[in-house]
């Protein structure tokens, strides 16, 4: 594992403020794949963390869907390929 800053899901879900199944769908829609520390659980990179940030910002105050969220990220900007959620 690269050196850095790395943090467990309770960092993670406390910065964010969300549930862990929120992170667990969030993993799997984006395709985030954290490391496992030796104890099996997932840490997340400063890279993945600030990806999942991007997330909740699409997600939260852009309002964008799945899809929206996902061209949002593609495009690397929020507000792109916006989308109201159903």
């Amino acid at each position: 594992m690269k050196s850095g800053r790395h943090y467990l899901v309770t960092e993670v879900c406390r910065k964010l403020g969300v549930q862990p199944h929120i992170l667990r769908y969030w993993e799997q829609e984006f395709e985030i794949k954290p490391a496992r520390n030796s104890a099996g659980r997932r840490i997340y990179s400063e890279a993945q963390l600030e990806r999942l940030q991007l997330v909740k910002h699409l997600v939260r105050t852009e309002k964008l869907t799945v899809a929206g969220e996902r061209t949002g990220l593609d495009q690397g900007s929020a507000g792109c390929g916006r989308a109201v959620n159903a």
